[in-house]
């Protein structure tokens, strides 16, 4: 699963980029995906998190309703492109559920190059972008540690618009 952060604050003239916090709507879209994702039965059983504050804040908000799990924050998910997201998933392959929880554009460029079929309601949807917390969860026929471009399906693409 790839999952973008919840919607953060403006950056500000001075201040860290990597320290900008949620936005309160931000922490509700938060929530609103741990529902949807505890509904669809989409619950990992391993993290990896970029240390970003709004990466941080956003797992804290989805935490006590998806459930608690190993996490590994991960700094280089913040600066890293999607082949490096793809390389922290493969060292991760013992996982039978993992989520990045990251960035863009990196997880809307690795959603994109690990799933080539584009018929189906959830890559049309992705084709449309990867707004602020939205999750892809992405199904593969080998396990996470044997990932490859084109080798998954968009099992679904959830925003938090589609809380209803």
């Amino acid at each position: 699963m790839l999952m973008r952060h919840a919607k953060a604050e403006w950056p500000r003239p001075g201040a860290s980029d990597f320290d900008r916090a949620l936005t309160v709507g931000g922490r509700r879209e938060a929530i609103a995906m741990g529902e949807m994702m505890a509904a669809g039965g989409f619950l990992p059983d391993h993290v990896l998190c970029s240390g970003a504050k709004r990466c941080r804040e956003t797992l804290e908000a989805l935490a006590p309703i998806i459930g608690t799990c190993p996490v590994d924050y991960l700094d280089d998910l913040y600066q890293t492109d999607a082949a490096g997201y793809l390389e922290a998933a493969r060292l991760h392959g013992e996982a039978r559920s993992l989520l990045i929880l990251g960035h863009n554009p990196m997880t809307e460029e690795l959603a994109m190059a690990l799933t080539a079929d584009r018929t189906g309601s959830a890559p049309s949807a992705l084709a449309g972008g990867f707004p602020t917390a939205a999750l892809a969860v992405i199904a593969a026929d080998r396990g996470i540690g044997e990932l490859r471009p084109a080798g998954g399906r968009l099992e679904a693409f959830i925003t938090p618009g589609d809380a209803g």
